[in-house]
């Protein structure tokens, strides 16, 4: 198995797709754990407490993502897509003057895309498996979710397991 190798970093090629996600999120959690350091040295213990819990969750998060590999972020694609468009029957139903501008930009972006590929018995379980895991983690899976399908559907990364991996 080759690995990718950029500034210095030596991904195992299985977790390529991952790695962009997982280092952008750490690099927050760094910052984050930079503004726990200058509050609780300055006495800010209870108000650091919020941001610690973060850092924890996005820990969790970690895991789940490399450990699941291309199949996590195909379920966090399709758990994106979902709160999306609730997000956007939320607009409408409010009467929110851009829902439908936010509604049709979304379409279109979407409607860019290739199609999904046909899965596997066993890939579709994995997906849905992993989808549903993304309701159940932590709340800072949920700013995962919120954050990265859009742009990951951009790149392409929606496709299947199996087509994933190449």
């Amino acid at each position: 198995m080759t690995a990718a190798i950029a500034i210095g970093v030596r991904v195992p090629a299985d977790k390529v797709r991952v790695f962009g996600p997982v280092y952008s999120r750490w690099r927050l959690v760094c910052r984050t754990f930079e503004a726990v350091l200058l509050l609780t040295e300055r006495g800010f213990i209870l108000e650091a407490a919020p941001m610690i819990r973060n850092i924890l969750n996005h820990a969790y998060a970690f895991n789940w993502l490399v450990d699941n590999g291309n199949a996590a972020l195909v379920a966090l694609v399709a758990r994106g897509d979902e709160e999306r468009e609730r997000l956007c029957r939320k607009l409408e139903a409010t009467g929110w003057p851009n829902a439908a501008e936010f509604h049709a930009a979304i379409d279109q972006a979407v409607a860019q895309q290739s199609p999904p590929p046909v899965r596997t018995s066993a890939e579709q379980a994995l997906r849905d498996k992993l989808k549903h895991e993304t309701s159940a983690c932590p709340r800072q899976m949920a700013g995962w979710t919120a954050h990265t399908p859009l742009a990951l559907r951009l790149s392409g990364a929606h496709l299947g397991c199996a087509a994933a991996a190449h």
